[in-house]
């Protein structure tokens, strides 16, 4: 699992050369093939031989990826720099090279899920876990054990209040999480409620499906469950604005033609798409423009070439343009409406990207 510490360190890292090498890859295929295509009619500084090998070696090794979507990797050997994170969706093949790491795709992705903080309270120990982008951590170090030896079940708890209340806070501080999860009986929880800082208790969620002597496995399929319910309410959410912006004030587009002229003209910030929609399409040879049909560019009238998943292509460019993409996992009104969309800006879009390599 990748920590809040570890993504902020990942934003502020800038490197003194173009030395930062970024690969975003997919798991429903050979991950270690894709990584070799994608270096296919590049050349690449002999610095970075470390760096190349690194990735390699990590992907031909049993990494913690089962049941993920995509994987992204940092690396910069020279200066220090190396993260893994395995993706809860995929968010298309890429490498590149910068002199910071290429966050776009991992940033929005990160963004649309909790960092959950999960607390379990039984008669003999409190627990602490962390829950994100699907994959789960105990803090077996800060577990506190209570006392047997008292037959009251609220006393026992009373003697370690302190302690528990402490490292639970020093841990949502420390782990910036968004959500916090207490599973206990109503009179432990009610309790531990009023001994929480207030900036806690209005972040607090009380689970009844969550008991202090689950297994991690099940911690994690519950905290998913409720995510995937919070999810469907936001993705509608989400969608209704954007009909509403397509609607209104004509600050959005639906259906695929219409989204990608909108990309096209420079102007989506924000991407909207069925998780699993694809459509086969064409691009520019010389400048990457983007097409359905058109077997010639009509900027630069050079051949396209057909694409396999141009909704791919699309999220892509967005990503490069500083945008961002949602990807929809649950059922939503856009399933009638072509799948796919886009929020608007009323000029274009005309930010920096990393260099591709």
């Amino acid at each position: 699992m990748i920590s809040a510490k570890q993504i902020n360190e990942l934003n502020a890292f800038k490197a003194a050369e173009t030395t930062v090498l970024t690969a975003y890859l997919e798991l429903n295929q050979n991950p270690l093939a894709q990584f070799r295509a994608l270096q296919n009619g590049s050349k690449y500084p002999k610095e970075l031989r470390a760096d190349f090998e690194r990735i390699e070696q990590y992907l031909k090794s049993d990494s913690p990826c089962a049941g993920f979507k995509g994987l992204a990797l940092f690396s910069s050997a020279r200066f220090g720099l190396w993260q893994a994170c395995a993706l809860p969706e995929p968010v298309g093949c890429r490498l590149t090279l910068d002199e910071r790491p290429y966050l776009r795709p991992l940033l929005s992705i990160a963004s649309t899920y909790h960092r959950f903080g999960v607390l379990l309270v039984g008669p003999s120990r409190a627990r602490f876990f962390e829950v994100f982008m699907g994959q789960i951590r105990e803090y077996g170090e800060l577990e506190a054990a209570l006392d047997p030896a008292e037959p009251d079940l609220a006393l026992r708890l009373k003697s370690r209040m302190d302690l528990i209340t402490e490292r639970l806070e020093g841990l949502s501080r420390n782990q910036s999480f968004t959500r916090l999860v207490l599973g206990s009986s109503p009179e432990l929880s009610l309790s531990l409620v009023n001994h929480l800082q207030r900036s806690l208790q209005q972040n607090l969620a009380l689970s009844p499906n969550l008991e202090p002597e689950m297994e991690r496995d099940e911690v994690l399929a519950t905290l998913s469950s409720c995510e995937r319910e919070s999810r469907r309410g936001k993705e509608r959410l989400v969608v209704q604005r954007l009909i509403d912006c397509a609607s209104n004030s004509g600050n959005g587009a639906l259906g695929l033609e219409k989204t990608l002229e909108a990309l096209q003209q420079g102007r989506v910030k924000t991407l909207v798409v069925k998780d699993g929609f694809a459509r086969m399409g064409r691009s520019c040879s010389a400048c990457g423009a983007l097409y359905l049909l058109e077997l010639k560019c009509l900027g630069c009238r050079r051949p396209t070439q057909a694409v396999f998943n141009l909704v791919s292509d699309m999220m892509q460019k967005v990503y490069d343009r500083g945008g961002d993409v949602i990807r929809l996992l649950t059922d939503t009104p856009l399933d009638n409406l072509g799948k796919i969309g886009a929020e608007l800006s009323l000029a274009p879009i005309n930010r920096n990207a990393p260099v591709a390599a």
